[in-house]
């Protein structure tokens, strides 16, 4: 202690140092530290590198050939099956003539109309087949061919459920742009110009391959055959490998919703009740409505959006 009182600077210098070297010992770990992160980070990345270089396909010239090829093939398989579905389906009508097509559709309504009633199949007031636009409003000329197609194909859906018992039924339509406005031609895209002041030719669109109609139905039937009419909307005879004498209409489900009929299940009871039958005598036959719902005997209501999709034909270029 009395060394340091009378040696004040050279005990000050000592200090210093102590701290200074304390300091440097702790940069020095924490760098050290930070070095090893690096150096992991480092083996990491040549490692994942590596991975990718090894795996396929790696970008080069080799593995993009294989990917085109893949791409080429699967497009070609594509177009053949759209080639397919146009050739087996309903031919669009051509040349129908207005009057033509507004005697059709009350005559088709008349008729399914009248199988309804034959059967006690309930339909909502004002039924038209969903073309209710057209019961006192002439179409557009040059919408009659698609508005006959849709016509017939809700007509085949009509009739598909009729024959699946159903007991009760309703058809919406969405209206489309062709029937509002005649179809006017597409405006000419300016292509950007280029860096050298030159204007650079507009991007190739993908031609589409069909058309959709969209369309809703809302419908009461047996639990058997709502599953038998789903299974025909979506099992076609030409996706199975045949095709139809009459062609195809083509719907795709895009979302449905449904309830049983009755939304409370039957209540179990604790204990049977024991009957005691008189000599001779059967035994009365459970509650109809808890067997059905138990074996799935009873209706379910369902609403179903769908889209009407019409195949177009391949066109070259």
């Amino acid at each position: 202690m009395n060394w340091i009182k009378q040696n004040i600077f050279l005990s000050g210098l000592i200090a210093l140092l102590v701290i200074g070297i304390g300091g440097l010992g702790f940069f020095f770990t924490k760098a050290r530290g930070e070095f090893a992160d690096a150096k992991d980070s480092l083996v990491k990345a040549y490692a994942a590198k590596r991975d990718l270089q090894e795996q396929e396909p790696f970008p080069n010239s080799e593995n993009a050939a294989v990917v085109r090829d893949l791409v080429s093939e699967y497009r070609k398989s594509a177009e053949a099956v759209a080639n397919k579905m146009y050739v087996s389906q309903v031919p669009m009508p051509t040349g129908v003539r207005i009057a033509q097509f507004t005697e059709d559709l009350a005559l088709k309504v008349d008729a399914v109309v009248e199988a309804a009633s034959a059967s006690g199949v309930a339909l909502p007031e004002g039924f038209y087949l969903g073309l209710d636009k057209y019961r006192a409003q002439v179409p557009l000329e040059g919408a009659v061919d698609q508005l006959q197609f849709q016509l017939d194909a809700t007509l085949w859906l009509s009739n598909l459920l009729l024959a699946n018992d159903v007991k009760r039924f309703s058809v919406k339509r969405q209206q489309m742009p062709f029937e509002t406005r005649a179809a006017a031609p597409a405006a000419k895209k300016k292509g950007k110009k280029s860096a050298r002041g030159k204007k650079a030719a507009p991007s190739k669109k993908a031609k589409p391959v069909s058309v959709t109609y969209p369309m809703e139905i809302a419908l009461e039937l047996p639990e058997k055959n709502f599953q038998a009419v789903l299974n025909t909307l979506s099992n076609t005879s030409s996706a199975l490998g045949e095709l139809a004498e009459d062609g195809e209409y083509y719907f795709v489900t895009r979302w449905m919703r449904m309830e049983n009929q009755s939304l409370i299940g039957p209540e179990r009871s604790e204990e049977p009740e024991e009957i005691e039958l008189e000599e001779g005598e059967e035994p009365a036959e459970p509650e109809a409505q808890g067997i059905n719902m138990v074996f799935g005997r009873e209706n379910v209501r369902a609403y179903l959006a769908l889209d009407l999709v019409r195949f177009l034909p391949k066109t070259n270029g």
